[in-house]
């Protein structure tokens, strides 16, 4: 994804850890890509492109980001037991944000809120997201239209629907 002002490109790789994206930048005019991230958990991509958003002043990147694998999911990995349990122990997908220059990063959604897709107001303080309160895939035909503060909080509903809501 490009900067606003066409300078920088963000993008997600595993290139240091496999199957550990982390959030990258690789300026326009050459040179390597620098590692904005060091983070554990998943960043689900590709899920679209809306994954890696920039704030509108260039100063922010926002992600979605997948809670970390537990001890006894990390376990099983490392005793190769590959059986597959779809949706036996979900993981949520929360936003995260991460400023530039100083690479400080928080999360911006509340607990307990799946974030599906995700855009930022104009003004960088708030963020619009289509969420549910489960993490499960069948939750993403029962979703709805929330808003919450870009520095984290509340999350407000303001669109609710029997149907799919999308961004």
């Amino acid at each position: 994804r490009w900067s606003p002002d066409g300078k920088t490109l963000a993008f997600a790789s595993d290139r240091l850890e496999d199957g550990q994206k982390q959030v990258y930048l690789l300026p326009f005019d050459g040179g390597e890509a620098m590692a904005l991230t060091d983070i554990k958990g998943v960043i689900p991509t590709p899920r679209g492109l809306n994954s890696l958003q920039w704030s509108a002043d260039g100063r922010y990147l926002a992600f979605l980001k997948e809670e970390p694998q537990t001890l006894e999911e990390k376990f099983k990995a490392e005793q190769n037991d590959d059986a597959i349990e779809f949706e036996k122990n979900p993981k949520y997908v929360r936003l995260w944000v991460v400023e530039i220059v100083s690479k400080k990063i928080h999360c911006a959604s509340p607990e307990g809120l799946q974030i599906w897709e995700f855009g930022w107001s104009p003004d960088g303080k708030h963020f619009v997201a289509t969420a549910s309160d489960a993490p499960y895939e069948w939750a993403w035909y029962r979703n709805r239209l929330v808003r919450f503060p870009s520095e984290g909080g509340t999350a407000q509903t303001l669109y609710q629907s029997r149907r799919q809501v999308a961004l």
